[in-house]
């Protein structure tokens, strides 16, 4: 269990799955209601980490990679029992917590509402690493053929 400081280790119970086409035909229980996210029966991360990750990206601009590194460098400084996962898994989690989250702040467009069709924002609220970037990427100010 990947915590703010450390990692914990520990067993969950799991269950055979019948209808489950995966190789590993498990599923784990819900943590939930205990202040953890099961992502996988295997790496589990308390949601104040998780939470952090957010407030940290929503008041500066920093990329996945410098929050794994910090936090890794705590767990370095706190004797963890296990590193802090990758990079790539950390921002996989992230997301995946992020979907089972309200995160609604009651910001609307008063012609379109909540969800106009094109946003155009001022600022940064998450930032990625460089080596995430591909060729269809680009800033909204880029004018194209499809522009309207």
């Amino acid at each position: 269990v990947f915590g703010l400081w450390r990692a914990y280790i520990g067993k969950i119970e799991l269950q055979w799955c019948l209808t489950c086409k995966h190789n590993q035909r498990y599923y784990g229980p819900d943590l939930g209601d205990l202040g953890i996210f099961n992502w996988n029966n295997v790496f589990a991360f308390i949601h104040e980490l998780l939470n952090q990750c957010t407030n940290t990206f929503t008041t500066a601009e920093n990329p996945f990679s410098a929050f794994v590194l910090a936090t890794h460098r705590l767990y370095l400084s706190a004797d963890s029992p296990t590193p802090l996962c990758s990079t790539e898994t950390f921002t996989c989690v992230w997301f995946a917590f992020r979907d089972l989250q309200q995160l609604e702040s009651g910001m609307k467009c008063p012609r379109y509402g909540p969800h106009p069709d094109i946003v155009i924002a001022d600022g940064v609220s998450i930032g990625y690493s460089v080596t995430t970037c591909t060729s269809g990427l680009h800033p909204p100010s880029l004018i194209s053929k499809n522009s309207p």
